[in-house]
């Protein structure tokens, strides 16, 4: 399995089984860094192992939980390689406080760069998932997925009319000056599949490759505008220009800046002296 649609959405509902299985009685534990992580992230990491984690087929998985368990060697040959980058559950926070706001997130990685995402939100029943140069809507009922539509990548309101969703780092350290109307959502994959379908206006982050491997490359596909607020152009490729990929960094696999992503045509809109004050 590289990267099948219809598999690829079979997988991520068995996932999401898992999930809702935990929804009201997982257990919640806290890692180094004081982040939460739950028995549902444990389980739907394993099911991704048991797909992905295959290297002698050139086949490779980076997990939010697992990754630091992997060799340099192994770590070397997936950002060489095929490899599925995965957030179990992206807003761990809100599923551990039975809060929607939440979902399941893969993306696959060629050669370090970014080619196609998933996303799912069990609690809605909505899957969005990349298919060659569109992202497919599949509402999900009954333990099957619906008929693919085509998302109409829609424009919602603008500047300082629309919804920008903004990370917790910034928004209790940092300072949104504009007058758009904000969410601090604690979760990566709501504001971006919210953004492809027009609902947001920009997403302000401080963030990591798996909290964003699934929705980047529908972002992508959507001609939204990406960009560090440093200034540097942000695609798909995961290099050493975006992401702190060193070894020995204690914050490898975050991005070097906070990522902005945003409907076209607002670049301006978004330095970091008028949008983020001492951020």
């Amino acid at each position: 399995m590289i990267w099948h649609p219809e598999r690829i959405a079979e997988l991520m509902l068995e996932a999401g089984d898992i999930a809702m299985d935990f929804y009201h009685r997982a257990e919640v534990s806290f890692k180094s860094d004081r982040s939460m992580v739950t028995e549902a992230d444990l389980a739907i990491e394993a099911l991704f192992a048991r797909h992905f984690d295959r290297p002698r087929d050139g086949v490779y998985l980076i997990g939010e939980e697992t990754h630091a368990q992997q060799s340099e060697g192994y770590i070397e040959a997936a950002l060489r390689h095929s490899a599925y980058v995965a957030d179990p559950i992206d807003g761990t926070a809100n599923y551990a406080n039975h809060l929607d706001l939440w979902g399941i997130s893969l993306g696959l990685m060629e050669d370090s760069v970014l080619q196609d995402g998933c996303i799912y939100f069990p609690t809605s029943g909505e899957l969005l998932i990349t298919a060659g140069r569109d992202v497919l809507l599949r509402k999900v009922a009954g333990g099957h997925c619906g008929a693919p539509e085509k998302v109409n990548f829609a424009r919602g309101l603008g500047r300082d009319s629309g919804m920008v969703a903004l990370t917790q780092k910034i928004a209790k350290v940092g300072r949104f000056a504009k007058r758009n109307p904000v969410h601090a959502l604690a979760s990566a994959v709501f504001p971006l599949a919210g953004l492809v379908r027009g609902r947001y206006f920009a997403y302000l982050g401080q963030l990591k490759l798996w909290d964003i491997a699934g929705g980047v490359p529908m972002a992508e596909r959507a001609g939204l505008d990406m960009f560090l607020m440093d200034g540097t152009p942000f695609d798909t490729r995961v290099d050493s220009r975006l992401y702190r990929l060193d070894p020995d960094d204690g914050k490898r696999w975050a991005l070097k800046d906070i990522l902005v992503v945003a409907q076209p045509g607002h670049r301006d809109y978004f330095t970091r002296d008028i949008a983020l004050g001492n951020s």
